[in-house]
């Protein structure tokens, strides 16, 4: 008589476990694993809907998380809140040893709130202050596993055997969430260059101003929270001979905490406007359309996690963003010479690659996860709206590649995202916007969506 029970692994380890076990016996490792979010889910919806590629493109709040050297353009107080759906991946198996059946399969969940931000410009630079869901994974399993044989009949023991028939159910629910605080500052800086010029007999010296470097830093508190569910249980058609095992129930909820930090910055060239008075503030200089940038966020141990009481340390991998962006500008057409070409509609096309490194995962000195490389790309048009009206929008286009870090678990995926955004403006100068955001996943097969508001103020 053979019965199969689920055995007491470490967090997500005994589900890693049960999934890739009972996928090579049933034939289906080409099911559809759910894409790999616990550290490339991301925030705030404008970068949802371009593809992630927000190094260099961030100009509200969210810059806390992706590069605090972009809070240099948060220009008025600002106030941010996401909601964003997630996914969970469900693996069952039935039948009879020798002769399992499964099914894996990804979902959607019901949004829930995935960032909340505040930015308050200073005399210097710009505060920031966050907390964003950075990574989510929702892992379910189960199985129900039949076993036949024979017994001898008790009361009559020359009798033929009995039959006994004993239905064996698992479940398995893994949640793990990554959660980021980050207090974050960042502020620009004009770069110049000054040159002699020479009128008649006068020398004087002029302040050219030729880019503006932005840079930034932030502490992050990380906070990684499991919760693990798992029942077991024995029925026997046949109690009295053969037992039932009664359910057995297992509940772990812990959590693990870091200290981190963040840096980042942003390098564009400008030019002297042409209302310039040969200063070098923001009101004396153009920004070039080329702008290139970096981030980094270090890697953290999160030590004292505790699985079914194996002490163990987890490990969130760093990472490091380089990213470009270009935003040009239509212009409309001048009716005479005295007229001026005045910008009309606004393009911004933006790119980079981010890479994560290896972590430990279950064991000490022991990569479980290993070094990935995604790209993004992101497009954003902003049609023209005349100055007289209080209202704007934009539309966003974008693309990511989702390498898998754990190949027992998740599976390779891409995303193809789009959105937009409505801001209206109030008479006191208020100005709110509302952005949506949807993701379709190549290879799940699964449509997420965000929504974001953003008061500025």
């Amino acid at each position: 008589m053979k019965i199969l029970r689920l055995r007491r692994l470490p967090v997500l380890g005994g589900v890693a476990a049960i999934l890739g076990c009972s996928a090579l016996s049933a034939g289906a490792q080409n099911q559809k694993f759910g894409p790999d979010q616990l550290h490339t889910l991301g925030v705030g919806a404008r970068a949802f809907g371009m593809g992630s590629a927000y190094t260099v493109v961030a100009n509200d709040s969210s810059a806390t998380f992706w590069n605090p050297a972009q809070l240099y353009k948060v220009r008025r107080n600002q106030f941010d809140i996401e909601f964003r759906s997630v996914s969970y991946s469900q693996f069952s198996t039935t039948g009879v040893p020798g002769n399992l059946t499964s099914t894996l399969g990804i979902s959607g969940k019901a949004p829930q709130l995935n960032y909340l931000g505040v930015a308050i410009p200073l005399k210097y630079g710009t505060l920031g202050i966050s907390y964003a869901l950075g990574g989510y994974a929702d892992l379910r399993s189960s199985s129900m596993v039949t076993t036949t044989g024979f017994v001898p009949n008790p009361s009559n023991p020359i009798g033929a055997d009995l039959s006994y028939t004993l239905d064996e159910t698992n479940t398995s629910d893994t949640l793990v969430r990554n959660s980021y605080i980050t207090f974050a500052y960042g502020v620009d800086r004009i770069l110049t260059d000054q040159r002699r010029i020479a009128s008649g007999d006068n020398i004087t010296r002029e302040r050219i101003p030729y880019g503006r470097l932005a840079f930034g830093a932030g502490l992050v508190y990380v906070n990684q929270n499991y919760l693990l569910n798992q029942t077991n249980q024995i029925e026997s058609n046949l109690p009295t001979i053969v037992p039932s095992s009664p359910l057995a129930q297992t509940r772990v909820n812990e959590s693990g905490n870091s200290l981190g930090y963040i840096i980042g910055v942003t390098y564009r060239g400008v030019k002297p406007s042409r209302s310039s008075q040969g200063g070098a503030g923001d009101a004396d200089v153009e920004d070039n359309p080329l702008a290139v940038g970096l981030s980094y966020r270090n890697r953290q141990s999160l030590s004292g996690l505790r699985g079914f009481g194996q002490i163990f340390n987890q490990e969130l991998p760093d990472r490091l963003a380089l990213g470009l962006a270009y935003e040009t500008r239509t212009y409309s057409r001048p009716k005479d010479l005295q007229d001026e070409r005045r910008p009309r509609d606004r393009f911004v096309f933006a790119a980079e690659i981010q890479r994560m490194s290896a972590a430990n995962t279950f064991q000490q000195n022991v990569d479980a996860r290993r070094q990935v490389t995604n790209y993004h790309f992101g497009i954003e048009a902003i049609p023209y709206v005349d100055p007289r009206r209080n209202q704007r929008y934009s539309i966003r286009l974008g693309f990511r590649t989702i390498e898998n870090a754990n190949t027992t678990l998740f599976s390779y995926d891409n995303a193809i995202s789009f959105g937009g955004s409505y801001q209206i403006t109030d008479a006191n100068n208020v100005r709110f916007s509302f952005e949506p955001a949807f993701e379709y996943l190549t290879n799940s097969g699964l449509l997420q969506y965000a929504f974001s508001a953003r008061f500025r103020f």
